[in-house]
């Protein structure tokens, strides 16, 4: 992938993308990404270079104006390599994309306790990183 690639990859998901901590069947947290648009080949773009899944949401029939919305998503692996090369690229979302890799670095200590310590363990980590006791930079 270029540079120029990356960027316009990094804009494009700057506007359409979001990036969320979510709890995965109750048990555990999980580190999402996922970008939606009209342009089937846009979303297209983000499976060919990073993996993961597109998801296809037709058009409403009583809203016939309304088009196709494609979805791709990945989560926790894959949004380890999506970070590592767009974040230096990113504007809007980068202090989003810096507090999921800090959470992703910090929660791998978290599988080894019991489901319920595990998620009031996590809570805690979540709480501090956004209330800024973590430092971002």
């Amino acid at each position: 992938m270029t540079e120029v690639q990356i960027a316009y990859l990094a804009g494009f998901f700057d506007g359409e993308g979001t990036i969320g901590i979510y709890t995965d069947n109750g048990s555990r947290y999980v580190v999402r990404i996922s970008l939606s648009n009209t342009s089937k080949e846009s979303v297209y773009l983000f499976k060919q270079y990073f993996g993961g899944c597109v998801f296809t949401q037709k058009r409403n029939e009583q809203k016939p104006t309304w088009r196709t919305v494609y979805r791709w998503q990945i989560g926790n692996t894959q949004a380890d390599r999506f970070f590592e090369i767009i974040t230096p690229y990113l504007r809007l979302k980068y202090r989003q994309a810096k507090l999921a890799i800090q959470f992703r670095a910090r929660r791998n200590p978290l599988e080894r306790l019991g489901k319920k310590r595990r998620l009031d363990e996590a809570d805690r980590l979540l709480m501090s990183i956004y209330n800024g006791r973590c430092n971002i930079k």
